[in-house]
């Protein structure tokens, strides 16, 4: 990967201080609002790594993020209001149904060129 290769080691210790001091900022002030707004940072941030991953390492335009997205979503919060399942046995569980659910789709739709591909994923979506 071209991209990594610019980065030396300060820059990745700067990262990873960065990390741990967000990992660590719950502690300092306690509340609900605080990690509410972590987590959903940290959603977002996932999201857009996802999206450059996507569309600037493979050069395809996908929409299909938010139904990914959505599909694990839906599945930890049926596993939790339907089986009382914590987070920590059902987010594992709705990232295993939501891979499934991008594989299963997926596969059709990589052999797809040009727009074609990006339409597929937008009807899905």
């Amino acid at each position: 990967m071209k991209a990594f290769r610019g980065l030396d080691s300060i820059s990745v210790a700067g990262g990873l201080g960065a990390l741990a001091f967000l990992g660590f900022l719950p502690t300092l002030f306690p509340g609900k609002y605080l990690i509410g707004v972590l987590t959903v940072a940290a959603i977002y941030g996932i999201w857009s790594v996802s999206w450059d991953f996507m569309s600037g390492l493979t050069g395809r335009e996908n929409f299909g993020h938010s139904l990914f997205i959505g599909v694990g979503a839906y599945t930890a919060g049926f596993l939790n209001v339907q089986f009382g399942l914590g987070p920590w046995w059902s987010l594992p569980a709705s990232m295993i149904v939501a891979s499934l659910f991008g594989l299963i789709l997926g596969f059709p739709t990589l052999r797809l060129r040009g727009p074609y591909f990006a339409l597929a994923m937008l009807s899905a979506a």
